[in-house]
């Protein structure tokens, strides 16, 4: 049991990595008030919600429309619903600016 257990850790952690997607373009505020989301627009039109912690919410919120580079995971349509833009979600665990 224990080897199998193991043998699942290394799997993940090899797979995790893999995972993980760069989105390329611009933050912006979709919505209107009292509903709004913040989400990002890539160059060819597609269109995620973003999931991220406070902190790092309200950098992106800061950003909105210059060139950024987020990495993290794509989730699919209908995975999270609060967030669900257009083409689905994407977790964001770090960015970069374009230059």
């Amino acid at each position: 049991m224990k080897r199998i257990l193991m043998v699942s850790l290394i799997g993940m952690t090899i797979v995790l990595p893999l995972s993980a997607k760069t989105v390329r373009g611009t933050i912006k505020v979709f919505g209107t008030e009292p509903q709004t989301s913040l989400g990002i627009e890539t160059s060819d039109g597609k269109q995620y919600g973003i999931i991220t912690g406070t902190i790092l919410r309200e950098e992106l919120f800061n950003q909105q429309g210059v060139p950024l580079r987020l990495k993290g995971k794509k989730q699919k349509k209908g995975q999270n619903p609060q967030t669900d833009l257009e083409d689905g979600s994407f977790y964001v665990k770090s960015y970069t600016v374009v230059q």
